[in-house]
């Protein structure tokens, strides 16, 4: 059985999923988030990024800043990602 994700952002078409062992998934790539830092980084006023890196993990998705819900969507799933990676152990793969 294939586990469910805790939490799920769309970055365009392409979802990136946290599941609750710590592991994240985006465009066929995947890590953990353990130790990992996310946040929503504004590049200019049109686009902005969500950025998740840590030691085991290093992942980013474009973001279009003009849509406020979808920045506040973007936000919410970092702030489960830095929920998630300060509950892990430290030495979790």
């Amino acid at each position: 059985m294939t586990p469910r994700p805790i939490a799920t952002f769309y970055v365009g078409t392409n979802p990136m999923r946290l599941f609750a062992d710590g592991t994240i998934e985006y465009k066929g790539e995947a890590g953990n988030v353990a130790g990992a830092q996310a946040e929503v980084v504004a590049r200019n006023h049109r686009s902005a990024f969500l950025v998740v890196q840590g030691p085991a993990v290093s992942l980013s998705g474009k973001v279009d800043s003009n849509a406020t819900w979808l920045l506040k969507m973007a936000r919410e799933f970092a702030t489960a990602v830095n929920g998630l990676s300060a509950s892990l152990p430290a030495g979790s793969p």
